[in-house]
């Protein structure tokens, strides 16, 4: 059943693109907002998608990929 809109508070996730050593991409992984900012800016970003992806690889039986990049959904590229 769909939610009524405005049910899911905005600004809750951040989401990003992240490309893997292999080239594959990964898109709109969510990381909550409140890690993001201050003086590391999107960084804590990196560390928390690489434990999902831990996790997800301990799950799967097979080893996280190492990330090459990753990019603020929506960012202007500098």
């Amino acid at each position: 059943m769909a939610k009524k809109p405005g049910t899911n508070p905005k600004g809750e996730f951040a989401f990003f693109n992240v490309v893997y050593e292999d080239d594959s991409q990964r898109s709109n992984r969510r990381v909550p907002a409140e890690l993001l900012g201050g003086l590391d800016g999107d960084e804590p970003a990196r560390g928390f998608i690489m434990e999902q992806d831990r996790e997800i690889g301990e799950k799967a039986g097979r080893p996280a990929l190492a990330i090459k990049s990753i990019s603020r959904v929506g960012a202007k590229k500098k």
